[in-house]
């Protein structure tokens, strides 16, 4: 309701204001109509009169005219300008308002990573403990009761955005999903290839929190070739 009266109040004020109302090109033709008006008018009074006095008159308002199209030049191009950086003030208002909304969504995702990380290393005790070997009947039935519970702790983790990073053996090494903290020589794989998980990595809505932790694969003939390099040298 408020903004029909203020919209309706906006166009009262644009109709009672000439310039808003008429261009630049409507107020200059009116300006040249009242110059040739003023010519007709000073050729009927100098037929009449014939003297200097109609004449200056004429020049006069001629000069008056010409001023007032000079004015309203100059007008319209300081509200031409004025609406340009009232436009561009209006765009970097509407970007610094995305920025915060962005910020504040951003700050609302992310707001409980330092507990989520924290949580992290019981998750990875809770994996270590299904990975216990040789289990006697007993343990095997605690161990199917405290698979249901991790399960259960890793869908609220989920539900909150925890996302596990998927690596396999003989990937492609990626720094920004991975952290290399081990090397094994090995024909098997080519080198930087993944060759052994140490520990899993985790997103939180699609940002890395914790890479995931690789050992990755070294060529052994070429360490041995350096090897015997090192050794010519020594001996030469």
């Amino acid at each position: 309701m408020n903004k029909s009266k203020q919209k309706n109040k906006k166009q009262e004020e644009d109709k009672s204001n000439p310039v808003v109302q008429n261009s630049l090109e409507d107020n200059l033709g009116y300006l040249e109509q009242l110059k040739l008006f003023c010519l007709h008018f000073y050729k009927k009074v100098n037929k009449l009169e014939n003297n200097s006095k109609s004449l200056t008159l004429f020049q006069n308002c001629e000069k008056v005219i010409d001023q007032l199209q000079t004015n309203f030049k100059e007008i319209f191009f300081q509200l031409s300008q004025n609406k340009t950086k009232r436009l561009r003030i209006l765009a970097d208002f509407e970007n610094y308002k995305n920025h915060l909304q962005k910020e504040k969504e951003n700050d609302f995702k992310y707001a409980n990573q330092h507990l989520i990380t924290n949580l992290l290393p019981i998750l990875d005790n809770f994996h270590r403990a299904l990975s216990y070997q040789n289990p006697t009947k007993e343990v095997k039935n605690f161990l199917t009761g405290f698979k249901m519970v991790i399960n259960h702790f890793e869908n609220v983790l989920k539900e909150n955005g925890i996302e596990e990073i998927k690596t396999k053996i003989n990937d492609n090494f990626n720094h920004d999903i991975h952290e290399g903290i081990e090397v094994i020589e090995t024909k098997k794989y080519k080198p930087n290839k993944i060759v052994k998980i140490i520990q899993k990595g985790y997103f939180l809505n699609k940002r890395v929190i914790r890479p995931v932790k690789v050992a990755l694969a070294k060529d052994i003939e070429n360490n041995n070739n350096n090897k015997k390099i090192k050794e010519t040298n020594k001996n030469g």
